[in-house]
């Protein structure tokens, strides 16, 4: 509208000066010649620099929707964490890394235990916040260099790499479980749930991260199968 309107003056302008033109008598007793000109200089200044500014405002709201629309297709929306496709693609670079440098690298297959009863119970917006509250629970117990992605659903997994001893990876999943199954606390309601976690190890337990996805996802199963609440370790079972 401000565009249009400014492009409506100039014209106008234009059409004064050749009015001028065909008229001299009429306009230039009331406002000399240069004056005119001066203004239709500084109108078309203006509209200039109002289109530029109009130009760079799209771009950033281009800029802006690319921006979102990109983190729409890397992040989970309820969560805020990376997505089944980041997390695939940062595990295969890290995966990578970890071959170059022979380090250790550990997945932790994460499920969340009794979190469907809250979806019936309370309804689908209270499973959202949950799955929220597990997510930043979850970021919590990792360093800078370790990556939490939610999968899809109440499961989610862990990449945490250069822990050279067993027990340094038991500890960061006792963590884990000991965090997530504290109570919460939403909208004023209670809620408990647990975790169950299956782990597996690179190099020893796969050179892949298919492999090493699939084995940990076994090792998740007979934790289920255990009792829950608790993690195991991929050991050929």
């Amino acid at each position: 509208m401000k565009v249009s309107w400014l492009i409506f003056l100039l014209l106008s302008a234009t059409s004064l000066l050749g009015a001028q033109e065909k008229n001299p008598c009429r306009l230039s007793d009331v406002i000399p010649r240069y004056l005119i000109v001066i203004i239709l200089m500084l109108l078309v200044i203006f509209v200039l620099g109002t289109l530029v500014l109009y130009i760079l405002h799209l771009r950033k709201k281009l800029s802006t929707a690319e921006k979102r629309l990109e983190d729409m297709a890397t992040y989970d929306l309820i969560t805020g964490l990376p997505n089944r496709r980041f997390f695939q693609d940062y595990a295969e670079k890290t995966l990578d890394l970890c071959r170059r440098r022979s380090c250790r690298m550990a997945l932790y297959y994460i499920d969340l235990d009794h979190f469907k009863p809250v979806n019936d119970t309370y309804g689908h917006e209270m499973g959202d916040l949950l799955l929220n509250e597990v997510g930043q629970r979850l970021i919590k117990q990792m360093r800078k260099s370790d990556l939490c992605a939610r999968l899809g659903g109440d499961e989610f997994i862990a990449l945490i790499q250069d822990v050279e001893q067993d027990l340094g990876f038991d500890t960061v999943a006792r963590r884990i479980i000991g965090a997530v199954s504290h109570p919460y606390f939403i909208n004023e309601t209670e809620v408990k749930i647990g975790v169950s976690m299956g782990l597996s190890f690179f190099p020893e337990m796969g050179s892949d991260l298919g492999e090493l996805m699939q084995k940990a996802d076994k090792a998740l199963h007979e934790a289920k199968e255990k009792g829950r609440g608790s993690f195991r370790i991929y050991r050929d079972f």
